[in-house]
């Protein structure tokens, strides 16, 4: 080999001497925080511990408040109030995924953005869909069966149509605002609701019931034959069929 190449290699091996201390130095000092090129929701977290990106997330999701505009009615809540939490641990947990020599590298060329994690409360949230239901006027009622004024037989008292939310003007709006931790404003809107129990499910139990009441019953005591009666007969079927009670 000559000193020419001597001196060439010589200069290869020490940069790469240079560049893998720089890079192990890189990686040590990464190794508990946030990569370069790092943002939580579009903001930047780069270089922060755990436990800074964990109060920036909760500092963040306390400030986010949702502004629900419905027919003539509009109120502002929090996250917790719509049954929306931020999962912090889990959100922390996004951010410093995926650690890997070649993470550490294209951290230093490129950037990764991180949504905030979250969860909900489905009873909170369908508290909210009931209140928003009933303060628009949109209340459903389910159809029922109930005996007939002469007590002989059964009638349908038909279900009256309701509202539910659209949900991507609610369920989906709010979620949005917790994942960007960003406020917002949505228009919420309605859509005709199916009752629970529709007319002509109800309909179909009142015939059944009716039916029930027109089979002949007869006790005999050995000497007279009493019939039961249609009104005796409609009590007690109502007494067995839970929907009739």
């Amino acid at each position: 080999m000559t000193k020419r190449k001597k001196v060439l290699l010589s200069g290869v091996l020490g940069i790469a001497v240079v560049l893998g201390g720089a890079g192990t130095a890189y990686a040590a000092h990464f190794q508990d925080r946030a990569l370069p090129g790092s943002t939580l929701a579009g903001a930047p977290v780069a270089g922060m511990s755990r436990d800074e990106v964990a109060a920036e997330v909760r500092e963040r999701a306390a400030e986010v408040a949702v502004t629900l505009e419905a027919g003539e009615g509009t109120r502002t809540a929090t996250l917790a109030e719509l049954g929306y939490t931020v999962d912090v641990d889990a959100t922390v947990d996004a951010v410093f995924a995926n650690r890997s020599w070649s993470t550490y590298a294209t951290s230093l060329m490129s950037s990764r953005d991180v949504d905030a994690v979250v969860t909900t409360d489905p009873a909170t949230t369908d508290a909210v869909i009931a209140d928003l239901v009933t303060e628009s006027g949109g209340i459903g009622v389910d159809a029922t069966v109930r005996l007939a004024r002469d007590k002989k037989s059964f009638v349908v008292v038909p279900a009256v149509a309701g509202k539910t939310v659209v949900e991507s003007t609610f369920q989906n709006a709010v979620a949005a605002a917790a994942r960007d931790l960003t406020s917002a404003t949505t228009a919420v809107e309605f859509v005709e609701a199916v009752p629970d129990v529709t007319t002509e499910e109800a309909k179909e139990v009142a015939d059944e019931a009716n039916a029930l009441v027109a089979v002949p019953v007869e006790l005999s005591d050995g000497e007279d034959t009493h019939k039961a009666s249609a009104a005796r007969k409609a009590f007690a079927v109502r007494t067995i069929v839970p929907m009739l009670r």
